[in-house]
């Protein structure tokens, strides 16, 4: 999944959702910056988008 940050009026990426993670940890980000993936009707908190990235990473793995 590709996820794009927006920050001080630019557009940054597409990084992978394991980058993103990476970026929080290392301070980097914040989980307040704004942050989106194809799909998404608008830019959204990077904590929001990694919460449902997560998520559905956990499904896709639960089903098979």
């Amino acid at each position: 999944m590709n996820i794009f940050i927006h920050r001080d009026g630019e557009n940054y990426g597409p990084y992978s959702l394991e980058q993103i993670k990476e970026f929080l940890n290392n301070g980097t980000l914040n989980e307040y910056d704004s942050a989106w993936h194809e799909g998404c009707a608008d830019w959204l908190p990077v904590k929001a988008i990694i919460n449902s990235l997560t998520a559905l990473q956990a499904e896709a793995i639960s089903v098979r």
